[in-house]
């Protein structure tokens, strides 16, 4: 007769933690939205003919993403591997908020900066209308920017229900 403690039936070993499914594909996903978002335009900025597209990589902030994308991964590979562990939620929870927090950072400076030289040309006779802040000037933020903020979206909500998520690890 074997005995096995109370809520690990089906599990594969008792030692052994499986993850809730819910809580690594938002992870996955987060961690795949970070990574591609990185290499997309972020902001488009319009001056009279000309577009100019901001890559996320291509800011002192965007260089971050990737970095926190494979490190997620990287935790991921090694949960599969050698068996999942509770804090590594909490790892991903940190990364997915340091995430979120950069972004919007860089979200907030990039209209701080626009309304700064819209401000400041317009004071100064004889400013272009480019750079006046005219019609013909205008910066908006693009898809890569809205990708980063839904991944680390994902990643903060993955590693919520990961630390939420109870009765798939043993005490």
């Amino acid at each position: 007769m074997t005995l096995k403690m109370p809520g690990t039936e089906g599990l594969p070993s008792e030692g052994r933690r499986q993850p809730s499914p819910v809580a690594v594909s938002l992870q996955l996903a987060g961690a795949g939205l970070i990574l591609i978002s990185a290499f997309v335009p972020w902001v488009r900025s319009h001056a009279l003919f000309l577009t100019i597209p901001v890559r996320g990589a291509e800011t002192d902030y965007g260089r971050l993403f990737p970095i926190i994308a494979l490190v997620v991964a990287a935790l991921l590979a090694y949960q599969w591997s050698f068996g999942w562990q509770r804090w590594a939620h909490g790892v991903v929870l940190l990364l997915g908020l340091a995430a979120l927090t950069v972004a919007i950072v860089y979200g907030v400076q990039v209209t701080q900066r626009v309304q700064r030289i819209a401000k400041n040309t317009q004071t100064q006779p004889g400013a272009p209308l480019v750079l006046s802040g005219g019609a013909l000037f205008s910066i908006e933020f693009d898809i890569g920017y809205y990708l980063t903020l839904l991944g680390a979206g994902g990643l903060v909500a993955g590693a919520v229900a990961g630390l939420r998520e109870r009765r798939h690890y043993v005490r």
